[in-house]
C-alpha cells in the first residue's frame, strides 16, 4: 500500500471488527519505520507478529462482480431445482 495514514486507518478498522490474532487479544501495536511490515503487533501471549496489507480488487470491480452475482442467483433460484447435468462433458454454466 505504502500509504502509512490509510494503513493505520485499515488496521484499525479490522481490529475493531476482528480484535483477536488466532485467539489472543492483541496487547498493542505499531507502524514501524522500516516497511515491511506495515503493523507490528504484541499479543497478549508474548508473540509478535508482523501484517503486511495488501489490495487486490478496486471498489469498482467489486460493485460489478456483486451485481452480476446477484442476477446469477436469481436466474438459478428461478429454475430450482437444476436439472442433473447428463452432458459428456459436463458444462457447468451457459450465460448469453
Amino acid at each position: 500500500m505504502g500509504n502509512p495514514a490509510e494503513e493505520r486507518r485499515i488496521f484499525e478498522g479490522f481490529l475493531e471488527a476482528s480484535p483477536m490474532f488466532a485467539g489472543v487479544a492483541v496487547s498493542g501495536w505499531s507502524q514501524p519505520k522500516l516497511d515491511p511490515p506495515d503493523i507490528e503487533c504484541g499479543l497478549a501471549d508474548g508473540r509478535k507478529i508482523g501484517v503486511e496489507l495488501t489490495s487486490w480488487l478496486e471498489e469498482s470491480q467489486i460493485g460489478r462482480a456483486k451485481s452480476i452475482e446477484s442476477f446469477e442467483k436469481s436466474i438459478r433460484d428461478a429454475i430450482e431445482p437444476e436439472p442433473p447435468n447428463e452432458t459428456e462433458h459436463h458444462i457447468r454454466f451457459l450465460w448469453p
